[in-house]
């Protein structure tokens, strides 16, 4: 049986000869002239004469990359968007409460009312409490980030299984 990285000549019509590996068998490579050659079967380009060896050898080149790193990329890109998303949904939530004045500022406001007015505004502000309610818009909103952030938290989630898998993986090569 013939080792699989054995590289083999194709010849071509123009008369030069295409480098060839016998997992090519049955595709169509291009020769330097631009011309199309069918790689016959795997019995036919064993036939074919074995090309000299070179200095690089496919023992010494980097092997393609395997399903680890594909799980590891994967996973970076699926966490990164995942972040990238949520960072921009965050800054959608609303925040309602950001106009409303400060307690200092109340507090001034307050002392420049009559003693009635002042009164009036006790009952009407201080004495319900402070719970002032979020309009319905808003707490739709908040609801449609949160939402989104739990979805988000999941495709994360994801994202960091396929690393785990490249990583594990990539460990478990070495």
């Amino acid at each position: 049986m013939s080792d699989p990285r054995i590289t083999y000549l194709l010849p071509c019509s123009c008369g030069k000869e295409v480098s060839i590996e016998l997992r090519q068998a049955g595709e169509t490579v291009r020769c330097e002239c631009g011309q199309a050659c069918a790689v016959p079967t795997m019995r036919e380009v064993r036939c074919l004469r074995p090309a000299p060896a070179s200095e690089t050898t496919p023992a010494d080149t980097k092997p393609a990359w395997g399903n680890s790193q594909r799980f590891l990329v994967a996973g970076l890109v699926v966490v990164l968007l995942a972040a990238v998303a949520a960072i921009i949904l965050y800054r959608q939530s609303p925040t309602y409460f950001v106009g409303l004045p400060s307690p200092e500022a109340e507090r001034q406001f307050v002392e420049r009312l009559p003693i009635l007015a002042t009164l009036q505004y006790f009952h009407q502000r201080i004495l319900p409490g402070i719970d002032i309610p979020e309009p319905a818009w808003v707490q739709s909103k908040r609801s449609m980030v949160s939402l989104g952030m739990a979805t988000l938290s999941g495709v994360g989630a994801i994202g960091l299984i396929l690393l785990g898998v490249g990583v594990a993986g990539i460990v478990r090569r070495r």
